[in-house]
C-alpha cells in the first residue's frame, strides 16, 4: 500500500508537479501529522480523566468527548491568530489543558445524579472531603492535565 508522501514523491521524480504543489502537498502533511498528534494527545488524557456516563441511554461522557474536541478546534483559530508563523506543538497542548481544564471543572458533576461521572473529580472529593472549593477543584484538575500533557510516557 502506497502512503501519500510515497506518491508524492513519485510524481515529483517524474517532474508532473510543480515545486509549488510539491511544497503544498508537504504542508498538508505536515499539518495532518501535527492534528493526528494533538489528537492523540487529547485522546489520551481524556482516558485519564476517567469520564464515563451515569445514564447509558444518554451517552453524556460521548458527547461531552466531541464537545470537547470540537471546541479545542473552534478556538485554535482565534487563539493562534496572532501568531507569526505555524505554532508550535507545545502551544497547541497548551491550548488542549486550557480547554480539558474549562470542560471537566464547568461539566455538571455537583448535582444529586450527574450524568457522568469523572474519575479526576472522584478523586478530588475523595481527597478533600473536609473542606471541596472550587478553587481548589480547579487546582487539582489543572495540575492532573497538565502532569498528563507533558509526561514522557505520551
Amino acid at each position: 500500500m502506497y502512503t501519500f508522501k510515497d506518491i508524492q514523491v513519485s510524481l515529483s521524480r517524474s517532474q508532473l508537479l510543480s515545486p509549488q504543489v510539491i511544497s503544498e502537498c508537504e504542508n498538508v502533511c505536515t499539518d495532518f501529522q501535527t492534528a493526528l498528534k494533538m489528537y492523540n494527545k487529547f485522546d489520551h488524557i481524556w482516558a485519564k480523566l476517567e469520564v464515563t456516563d451515569t445514564s447509558l441511554e444518554k451517552a453524556c461522557a460521548e458527547k461531552l468527548h466531541k464537545i470537547s474536541w470540537l471546541l479545542y478546534l473552534s478556538a485554535k483559530p482565534f487563539v493562534f491568530e496572532s501568531c507569526f508563523g505555524k505554532p508550535s506543538l507545545p502551544e497547541y497542548a497548551f491550548l488542549i489543558v486550557a480547554v480539558l481544564h474549562t470542560v471537566v471543572t464547568n461539566a455538571n458533576h455537583s448535582s444529586d445524579s450527574p450524568d457522568i461521572r469523572i474519575g479526576a473529580i472522584e478523586s478530588f472529593k475523595r481527597q478533600n472531603e473536609s473542606s471541596p472549593t472550587s478553587a481548589k477543584l480547579s487546582d487539582f484538575v489543572l495540575k492532573m492535565i497538565v502532569t498528563n500533557t507533558f509526561s514522557s510516557q505520551n
